[in-house]
């Protein structure tokens, strides 16, 4: 039985990496277009979605901020394979939770 024992990762790893890192660049950029809607965008909404938009309380703002800006960071953190990536994702997963709380109750 041959062992690999190189602490390289495999291809996978590289590909969820990168991934996961265009994955929470998207988040980044759908929480910047929310959180800095300019008053012509918002005004070119329909009347409900513009309710939406202004009634989001800023606990639920925040929370959506944690997540993606926390998840952007743990997926740069896991492509440069640093332990502090499982933490950063963590706390991203508890924004997220926040965020979901909002959108369920």
């Amino acid at each position: 039985m041959t062992e690999n024992s190189s602490n390289k990762p495999n291809g996978m790893f590289w590909a969820i990496a990168i991934i996961a890192v265009i994955w929470n660049i998207m988040g980044v950029l759908a929480y910047l277009s929310q959180a800095f809607m300019t008053e012509e965008a918002l005004a070119s909404l329909p009347e409900k979605e513009q309710q939406l938009c202004t009634n989001i309380p800023a606990w639920a703002t925040a929370a959506f901020a944690v997540a993606v800006w926390f998840g952007l960071l743990g997926s740069i953190l896991l492509l440069l394979r640093k332990g502090w990536a499982k933490t950063m994702f963590l706390i991203s997963l508890l924004g997220i939770l926040v965020q979901m709380y909002y959108n369920l109750f």
